[in-house]
């Protein structure tokens, strides 16, 4: 009735995102942090996950944005912002990873052509492939002869890892977690391309010119750098999609959205590609 005031017992509902909306907030300030082992910063997320119930493709995603808040006193001279995917595609422990630079687009895709082996989560021969589409990342101010630009950026990175505790497994302090973030395996050697050739496994690291992206090929072009056409083993992936450098000053506020697009029936390893996503 636009009087200015919150009434939901008169009908009055948030002006929301898509059809399902959930927001919640969080900081790094409040306990101990298990995984990093860093100090607080003071930085506060503000974050939004929204869904859309329709009969056509966006039924079969979802998004979120994370508004993060610098409420500390420090200023970041390099900071980055990413986002982790842990996507675990029915049977976790079979799935390739993949990136699309020119969408910004992460992906994971089964490494052969059945899921698992008969498990309950598992898709069996109706492989579907996921997708997290870097929509928006932070925005860097850059102080040009007094004149304040702002750029927003895109995906810089695109870096992953296994679920085992070898030199490109799981992060287990601040600085291994920042070295993903930034290009880098656990111990800090820049991620490269190291591909040569169909059926020739490939890390990402220790051979080759450097590159902050892994795996950009198409697995349907055997020409092109993808653990399909490599022929890699199998695993339980992790892949990390990351925006930066830029100097994050105290009060600043990004926000940095993403979404999730999950496709039916894409096929696996060799007999896929990422056109379906």
């Amino acid at each position: 009735n636009d009087n200015n005031i919150y009434e939901p017992l008169d009908g009055d509902y948030p002006d929301i995102l898509g059809d399902q909306f959930i927001w919640w907030v969080y900081n790094d300030k409040g306990n101990v942090k298990q995984q990093s082992k860093t100090e607080g910063i003071g930085i506060e997320v503000q974050a939004s996950a929204f869904a859309y119930a329709t009969k056509d493709y966006l039924n079969d995603a979802t998004f979120y944005n994370f508004r993060v808040i610098n409420r500390g006193s420090l200023t970041l001279d390099s900071t980055y912002i990413a986002t982790w995917t842990d996507a675990d595609l029915g049977y976790y422990n079979d799935d390739y990873i993949g990136c699309d630079t020119g969408r910004g687009l992460g992906i994971l895709y089964q490494g052969t052509s059945v899921d698992g082996q008969g498990q309950v989560n598992s898709y069996g021969d109706r492989v579907p492939m996921v997708g997290v589409d870097f929509f928006k990342g932070p925005v860097k101010r850059t102080n040009i002869g007094g004149t304040i630009v702002l750029d927003t950026l895109g995906m810089s990175a695109f870096t992953y890892y296994n679920n085992d505790n070898t030199v490109i497994g799981n992060p287990n302090n601040g600085i291994e977690i920042y070295n993903y973030m930034t290009g880098s395996i656990r111990n800090g050697q820049r991620f490269s391309n190291d591909f040569k050739g169909p059926n020739t496994p490939s890390k990402g690291y220790s051979e080759g010119p450097l590159t902050p992206y892994v795996f950009f090929g198409d697995p349907g072009n055997r020409s092109e750098w993808s653990e399909c056409t490599c022929n890699n083993p199998v695993g339980d992936r992790r892949f990390v999609h990351s925006a930066g450098a830029f100097r994050l000053e105290p009060g600043v506020v990004n926000d940095i959205t993403i979404g999730a697009v999950w496709v039916a029936d894409a096929g696996g390893c060799p007999n896929t590609s990422f056109r379906k996503i």
